[in-house]
């Protein structure tokens, strides 16, 4: 319905093309004599200066009438895109607060999942030390360590670039904002052959760390422990963030809708007050040709007395 409205904003702002040029009763020439042919003459050139000015007053009626009906569409325009404005504000005003609560809630999941990380980390320590240099689990350790720093590296150099921060930025400014970022992640990230190999490299480490903790969680308790917490953790994270990306996508969409209504109404209010000018243009004309039309038929009169 929005984009229909805003296809007869277009329409009702087109610049207006107006047949306001002047009317000039055409000179008549004056009888050679004193004769009733001379008299004919000037009477039948007075008939048709009144008949073309009667003809030019029909056709500034016309264009008056037109552009009443174009006031009458672009009022319908104006007051459905209104409506479809209010109707979007008040979701947007409804989603606001849980879009307010559910930042909140994804990061107190962050901060959980991160603790939880931690202790994690301080089992595996200690089951390092116990191990000695040559532990496995201090390889896998590393390696993983290493391909994530190489991974965050690219990707930090990839959104320093001046291209992904205008692209980015122009995104943000977009009418359906989540579609178009989303489209700049695939083009910068997606396709970067660099970045994909470094994340081929830190997912086979992240496999052989998974494989290493496997070990662990037939040897060590307190591992396990933290392992099943940690896992828990994360599936609430995942859980939580699914509900604010579909919410977040929800209030963009939604205020996306509320900028285009907007703007049809704006559209539609400014061809109101051209058209208007336009009217009051063409209403004068039509008072000029009246009286052009009282003064011919006067002059005629007096001739013929």
């Amino acid at each position: 319905m929005l984009r229909k409205l805003a296809r007869v904003s277009v329409w009702l702002a087109a610049p207006l093309v107006l047949c306001l040029g002047g009317w000039t009763a055409p000179a008549h020439a004056a009888p050679k004599k004193n004769s009733p042919q001379g008299h004919q003459q000037a009477d039948e050139q007075r008939n048709q200066q009144i008949r073309q000015a009667s003809q030019q007053r029909v056709q500034v009626q016309q264009a008056i009438q037109w552009h009443q009906k174009r006031i009458e569409a672009a009022r319908a325009a104006e007051k459905a895109a209104l409506a479809q404005a209010a109707a979007a504000k008040a979701r947007v005003n409804g989603m606001y607060p849980q879009v307010q609560t559910a930042n909140m809630q994804v990061a107190d999941e962050e901060r959980r999942v991160d603790s939880l990380q931690a202790a994690l980390q301080a089992v595996e320590s200690e089951v390092a030390s116990a191990e000695g240099p040559a532990s496995h689990l201090v390889k896998c350790q590393q390696d993983l360590a290493t391909a994530k720093s190489e991974f965050d590296r690219l990707r930090q150099s990839i959104e320093a670039a001046p291209d992904y921060q205008e692209a980015r930025k122009a995104a943000l400014n977009a009418d359906d904002r989540a579609f178009a970022l989303d489209a700049v992640q695939r083009q910068f990230f997606g396709q970067n052959i660099d970045l994909l190999q470094a994340r081929m490299t830190l997912e086979a480490a992240q496999r052989n760390m998974d494989a290493e903790r496997r070990r662990l969680s037939t040897e060590n308790p307190d591992w396990v422990a933290a392992s099943e917490a940690l896992r828990a953790a994360r599936k609430g994270q995942a859980e939580v963030q699914q509900r604010h990306e579909t919410l977040a996508r929800q209030y963009t969409t939604t205020v996306a809708l509320l900028n285009r209504a907007n703007r049809t109404a704006t559209a539609a209010q400014q061809a109101i007050r051209e058209t208007q000018t336009a009217i009051r243009q063409l209403e004068a004309r039509r008072t000029d040709i009246d009286r052009n039309i009282r003064r011919v038929e006067s002059e005629r009169r007096r001739e013929r007395r």
